[in-house]
């Protein structure tokens, strides 16, 4: 029984993941134009392309999202799925929702198996 309601929270915290690479950053940006505006800027780590767009930084002129700086440890990257749409996967995103996914595989270890009890 355990692992089916860690495989339903699993399925769950898939969705939510999935949204948070859909969505935007700020709730400024959840409008027709801004989500569309968000979806099709890929990040890149070009130090060129990044400061080029931060010099023409107007409504029309971005073309890339860069997040972060020249030599982070952890990077953010883009998924280009269909027609100019990117799914934008962010580091804190991702070991979050990892740590959420180990914690529930870890506690259906332990209800199914009886040496991890």
């Amino acid at each position: 029984q355990a692992w089916r309601v860690g495989l339903a929270a699993i399925v769950v915290l898939l969705f939510c993941f999935g949204l948070t690479t859909l969505l935007p950053n700020t709730y400024t940006k959840f409008t027709r134009e801004g989500l569309v505006r968000w979806s099709s800027l890929p990040i890149s780590h070009n130090e060129t392309l990044c400061n080029a767009t931060i010099a023409a930084n107007t409504k029309t002129a971005v073309k890339y999202d860069c997040p972060e700086k020249k030599n982070a440890l952890f990077r953010s990257f883009s998924i280009p799925i269909v027609d100019g749409i990117h799914l934008k996967i962010f580091p804190t995103t991702l070991m979050y929702y990892g740590y959420l996914i180990v914690g529930i595989l870890v506690g259906i270890a332990g209800q199914t198996f009886d040496s991890a009890r």
